[in-house]
């Protein structure tokens, strides 16, 4: 079966400081999906997509993100070579602070990965203000549900 990932965000994972400033959100997210595959005619696909995110490997040693856990939910459809869908990320940090992203399906990779952009859309405590957004790539493997998240772009933070 062909790689379809379950995607994405997840999306955004993002690097910012405590006094604010724009940070690179270059990093990895590794997650698990339960996502459903409902295939409706040859080459055409619906998938329901649920992830759980809990290791974020990020370019920056001391990324704030980096405590933090979540799941994303939306949904996706495949038909031939192209995708389209898309969701949203909430993320929960140790300290409680809150921080959700809405992700949307742009393309499909050759080896079956999601490519899309994601969007900061709200947080609360150390992660209220963030604007920001970029780019992601997620494939996920159709046999174990192991999903690997890559993220590009940039946030800000007042």
């Amino acid at each position: 079966m062909k790689r379809y990932v379950a995607a994405a965000f997840c999306m955004g994972i993002a690097s910012m400081a405590q006094a604010g400033g724009t940070f690179d959100s270059t990093g990895t997210v590794i997650g698990q999906s339960t996502s459903a595959i409902h295939a409706l005619h040859e080459g055409h696909l619906v998938l329901e997509l649920r992830s759980t995110h809990d290791e974020f490997q990020m370019a920056a040693a001391d990324h704030p993100f980096s405590g933090m856990s979540g799941s994303c939910t939306g949904a996706a459809e495949i038909r031939g070579a192209s995708a389209t869908g898309g969701g949203m990320c909430v993320y929960t940090g140790a300290d409680g602070s809150m921080a959700a992203n809405r992700w949307t399906v742009t393309g499909l990779g050759a080896d079956g990965a999601f490519e899309g952009r994601w969007v900061m859309v709200a947080g609360n405590g150390a992660m209220e203000g963030l604007t920001g957004g970029g780019t992601y790539r997620s494939l996920t493997n159709p046999e174990t549900g192991a999903q690997q998240i890559t993220l590009t772009g940039a946030i800000s933070k007042p």
